[in-house]
């Protein structure tokens, strides 16, 4: 563990930057000093400030460069491991539990069943716990509340955990990552083209109904 913080801390010593001049959301120019954080996650050394838009994006400025960022993870880095837990598994087919879900779900999504199952739906669907046990484990912010499947962006998808707890849940979800190797276990994963190692997309035909930062967008050196 020492010695991979070590090895951490050398790669990280000669960090590349680069300063923003307008927002990477709207392109406003309006903008002023949010924060200064240090790294709480793997300890890279350093402060990183953030700047905040009126359009109320937030974002390291300056940043790190596209090809140092690799630099701030540890060799062993989770997102790597291909045998990194999946999503929660199903008990069994139980017809008594597999029809509750069903009840529960569809009542979720707004769809319309049978008394009986509706009544049961709504009573048992009230309780977060029940909720997310229904959806197979996905957080209750994320559990999908229209009969149609939505679109989901995950920025920085690792190797794809939530992808594939998504899809479960009928989401069409699609990935960027980073780091080439976790975008490789996340495609790996989840069976389909659905994680690229690239930066954020900009342009309109990556409008999604649901947008998660996590991984490294969802710390400090995150980029759009």
């Amino acid at each position: 563990m020492a010695s991979d913080a070590n090895g951490l801390a050398a790669r990280t010593m000669a960090l590349r930057t680069r300063r923003i001049d307008a927002c990477p959301m709207c392109g406003s120019t309006t903008v002023q000093r949010a924060f200064t954080l240090p790294d709480r996650l793997h300890g890279v050394p350093g402060q990183f400030d953030y700047d905040r838009c009126n359009c109320g994006a937030v974002y390291q400025n300056p940043r790190i460069i596209p090809e140092d960022l690799s630099r701030c993870y540890p060799s062993a880095y989770y997102t790597h491991a291909s045998g990194a837990p999946a999503a929660p598994a199903d008990r069994g087919p139980s017809k008594t539990r597999m029809w509750l879900r069903d009840a529960i779900t569809r009542s979720r999504r707004g769809e319309r069943q049978a008394t009986l199952p509706a009544v049961l739906g709504m009573l048992l669907g009230a309780s977060r716990w029940m909720r997310e046990r229904a959806f197979y484990g996905l957080l209750d912010e994320l559990i999908p509340r229209r009969p149609e499947n939505g679109r989901a962006l995950e920025i920085g998808c690792g190797a794809g955990h939530l992808l594939e707890l998504l899809h479960k849940n009928d989401w069409k979800p699609e990935g960027v990552e980073w780091d080439s190797a976790a975008a490789a276990v996340a495609r790996q994963r989840t069976g389909q083209e659905a994680a690229w190692c690239s930066r954020f997309p900009t342009h309109g035909a990556w409008a999604r109904d649901y947008s998660a930062g996590t991984g490294s967008t969802g710390t400090h050196r995150g980029t759009w």
